[in-house]
């Protein structure tokens, strides 16, 4: 059975409310909407999911088709109570849904094109792309990171040759905070202590001059940089916009 309808995503909410008449997601209903998310952001042709609506009435999973992890999560479900769905995208949010079993969701292979293009990156892919050679998730910059949608900060990176230590000023230039509480608890601007690595030094080194990014979080999880000039960092550091 196919579910036709305009986009990926209006497919999914007439699914997901069929569902709900049903009582097989009667919880956890956010998980709708993330998997929405997913549609609207890393839907391209030729990326297949599984969209598993759990029989246990909590939610969702959703992964792509070829994706291991399929099999602990379908192997969560002991019957074939759960709704499974065959996401087959031709673009971005466009596709069809078909309801499939649970031996062919398990069994279900498929071609992934060649030269797949992530259409957006996770916080951790931009500082890693940012801080080459350096294992990103074992600083502290990563691990005091905000993931708040529509936050923006700037850093300023540097290497001291002198005592051999590469500094990185951080400054928000927009916060988001979820909640008063997360508001008194920001720090509008840090400096941190990074690992050393030859791909940094080489890159600070060559011209002995700091290096200046702007990142945003475009989603919650994820984010986009991009390398601005001194005379731009300079003119944003202390206009910090609070939402």
């Amino acid at each position: 059975m196919k579910i036709l309808a305009t986009s990926l995503v209006d497919q999914m909410t007439i699914i997901a409310k069929k569902a709900q008449e049903n009582n097989v997601l009667t919880s956890y209903l956010t998980d709708i909407d993330i998997d929405k998310d997913v549609m609207l952001f890393d839907s391209q042709a030729g990326i297949n999911f599984l969209w598993i609506l759990k029989n246990s009435g909590a939610g969702t999973w959703l992964c792509q088709a070829n994706q291991e992890i399929k099999k602990l999560y379908l192997n969560d479900e002991p019957d074939d109570s759960s709704e499974i769905y065959l996401i087959t995208a031709t673009g971005i949010n466009q596709g069809h849904i078909t309801k499939i079993d649970k031996k062919d969701a398990l069994s279900y292979r498929y071609n992934e094109p060649l030269g797949i293009i992530a259409r957006r990156k996770f916080s951790s892919e931009v500082l890693s792309t940012i801080f080459c050679g350096i294992n990103i998730k074992e600083t502290l910059l990563y691990n005091e990171w905000r993931t708040n949608p529509g936050e923006i900060v700037l850093l300023k990176i540097w290497y001291e040759t002198s005592n051999k230590t590469i500094f990185v000023d951080l400054y928000r230039k927009k916060i988001c905070p979820f909640s008063y509480e997360d508001r008194i608890n920001i720090q509008n601007k840090k400096r941190y202590h990074m690992p050393i690595s030859i791909e940094m030094i080489n890159f600070l080194d060559k011209q002995r001059e700091a290096k200046f990014f702007e990142i945003e979080n475009t989603q919650q999880f994820y984010a986009k940089q991009k390398q601005i000039s001194f005379e731009s960092y300079m003119n944003n550091i202390n206009q910090t916009i609070l939402v």
